[in-house]
């Protein structure tokens, strides 16, 4: 999923935020994933996609795509349309909610079962979670097969390293085989509420501090979420302005975008952070004292400028600078939200190297042509008097081209990461509607510098 034009995928558009309510599993206490006897470390590689780690795992001896989210507690499968068996352990039907909604879903829960992030990192007692396959299509949004969630058991038994731009994961066994670049970084404390990683920070917003509790949270793509604070009230002349925020289990989030001052956490300060606020107040299920009354999370945005090691049995976390902490804050000016449909054919000359499988078709003997399927790319939410919206583009339309490049050299986080970047530069849009070939030139906006 690399692009030919774009070396890194980064659409920052889909947020993950899953709180699980109504159950209660008894794990074992020897239960995550271990480190095979004599292994002093394992490097894992990952796919990043939108800021969110997308590990090859077996479940069973089945291989699957899972992404690993720090603000899940349990290990769960939504999507299994195109895997040909799933054995699994006998277990029994549970009720889950999804985040900021009180409706309840089925999901079977399934004890007991095996699950190989690599060779020498196995789980040979994981719970996992199934749910129904209609009720949450990652694949679409990201662009990328992701047929569940990898949470705690991950993290609990080990070290585990990140790397956003290299994109591997290191986990360690013991303290003493952590090298010297990871020892020599300053630690901070972490608290594990429900599975969960935590820390407190500050937020400035319109010259006030706020105290935070924050979720450390891998499956959120964005920067800063806010998710008990009434801005017209503590803020009322801040800038904002109402956005689609993201999907859950529950559908589409919508609230307020605006920008804080300042995000002070493990003593770094972001400026002029890009923050997202619901628009539902809701409980993360954090033990609080009076004087930190706020909750939140930090996501990939942020966690990609960190250097980060999770040290869950001591409560820590080792944190130091990567050389893009200061790259600005953005968010998606164009006010374009994309959406994966149904795969159409593509015909073209022999002329790239689509990373995407196609075959070679001879005609006539004489002249070798291309064929490739590919998901149709389709404007799923355009925001109101934004860019796109102005120049006159309509959800449903379909992408063809982007600045002169076709579709078939183009992915779904390729072309939403234009939407996040040089602002007040031109983007060239191609797109089918109906029988109509129409084009469009939008300029990035940003809302709020």
């Amino acid at each position: 999923m690399i692009s030919l034009y774009l070396c890194f995928m980064k659409n920052y558009l889909f947020v993950l935020f899953l709180v699980f309510f109504g159950y209660h599993i008894n794990a074992q206490e020897n239960s995550g994933f271990i480190l095979n006897n004599d292994v002093k470390k394992e490097i894992i590689p990952f796919e990043l996609a939108s800021n969110l780690i997308i590990l090859k795992v077996n479940l069973n001896g089945i291989p699957l795509k899972m992404m690993l989210d720090t603000g899940s507690s349990k290990n769960l499968i939504f999507d299994f349309k195109d895997v040909d068996s799933l054995s699994l352990k006998k277990g029994e039907v549970m009720k889950l909610s999804g985040y900021g909604n009180d409706q309840l879903f089925d999901a079977y829960y399934s004890p007991s079962n095996i699950l190989e992030a690599s060779e020498n990192l196995i789980n040979y007692d994981a719970d996992i979670l199934i749910m129904d396959n209609d009720l949450f299509n990652l694949r679409s949004k990201l662009g990328v097969e992701v047929n569940g969630i990898l949470g705690l058991d991950f993290f609990k038994n080990n070290y585990v390293e990140l790397d956003y731009e290299k994109e591997i994961i290191t986990v360690y066994a013991k303290n003493e085989n952590l090298p010297n670049r990871i020892t020599n970084r300053s630690s901070y404390p972490i608290k594990i509420v429900k599975g969960k990683p935590y820390t407190k920070a500050r937020v400035k917003i319109a010259n006030r501090y706020l105290p935070v509790n924050l979720l450390i949270d891998t499956g959120n793509s964005e920067a800063l979420w806010l998710s008990d604070i009434e801005l017209d009230s503590y803020a009322p002349n801040i800038k904002k302005f109402e956005d689609y925020l993201g999907y859950s289990m529950s559908g589409t989030i919508t609230g307020d975008r605006t920008k804080s001052n300042e995000l002070i956490v493990f003593d770094k300060k972001f400026q002029k952070i890009t923050t997202s606020i619901p628009h539902f107040n809701t409980d993360l299920d954090f033990e609080t004292d009076n004087k930190l009354i706020n909750q939140g999370s930090i996501g990939g945005e942020v966690l990609r400028r960190l250097n980060i090691v999770f040290d869950y049995s001591s409560r820590l976390i080792f944190i130091s600078k990567k050389e893009n902490f200061n790259e600005g804050f953005y968010y998606n000016m164009a006010g374009i939200e994309l959406i994966e449909g149904e795969k159409e054919l593509f015909v073209y000359d022999n002329k790239v190297d689509n990373k995407e499988s196609r075959s070679i078709v001879i005609i006539e003997s004489s002249k070798i042509v291309n064929y490739v399927y590919l998901p149709k790319i389709l404007i799923d939410y355009i925001r109101p008097n934004s860019p796109a919206d102005n120049a006159g583009l309509k959800v449903g339309d379909v992408i063809d081209k982007v600045n002169g490049i076709s579709r078939e050299d183009l992915g779904l986080n390729n072309i939403a990461y234009l939407f996040f970047k040089d602002p007040y530069s031109n983007i060239k849009l191609t797109v089918k509607r109906g029988e109509s070939i129409l084009k469009f030139k939008i300029k990035l906006i940003p809302l709020i510098e």
